[in-house]
């Protein structure tokens, strides 16, 4: 064929050496791939895309859609996230940005830093087995606050209520 010859199948079409297209093609039906796919430049997918098996992303973003993982998925890469996630199991190993709000309905595990910039609201327990807990500010219980083991107060302390009692031991 000529570099500018155009074929046109009808009815289904198996290919089973090489396909190179110097041009658009455009595939009006499904497009079954036995093999890998590497892509080179920028693509745009309107449709949805399910992948069956592993899929490794080195730089990913979606934007504007609802995401849903259904089996495992891992990201080498930046990964930015702008539209609505959900994930059955998600491990990333780079950089995460979540622009809108992150809900994590099953265990989130966290093995290096976390930053919050914004506000976090924990509705369940939040336990800290290792390491310190530093507050930078204040730091306001609402109900009760039980401590075993040792307390150190550096400044003031001020207690208020209609019932104080105090038990001191002092050791000479």
């Amino acid at each position: 064929m000529s570099d500018n010859s155009v074929t046109t199948f009808v009815n289904d079409v198996s290919l089973n050496s090489s396909l190179s297209v110097g041009g658009d093609a455009s595939f009006n039906g499904n497009l079954a791939i036995e093999g890998g796919v590497n892509i080179a430049g920028s693509s745009t997918v309107t449709g949805n895309t399910q992948f069956s098996g592993f899929a490794i992303y080195d730089n990913f973003m979606i934007s504007n859609a609802t995401n849903q993982f259904a089996g495992s998925t891992t990201y080498t890469g930046d990964t930015t996230f702008t539209g609505k996630i959900t994930s059955n199991d998600m491990t990333i190993n780079g950089v995460s940005v979540f622009k809108g709000d992150a809900t994590y309905q099953g265990n989130a595990q966290v093995n290096n830093s976390m930053n919050i910039l914004g506000s976090a609201t924990v509705k369940s327990g939040l336990d800290v087995t290792t390491g310190d807990v530093n507050v930078g500010k204040n730091l306001n219980v609402t109900g009760n606050s039980v401590v075993t083991g040792d307390s150190s107060v550096t400044g003031n302390t001020v207690v208020t209520g209609p019932k104080t009692s105090f038990s001191w031991k002092i050791e000479v």
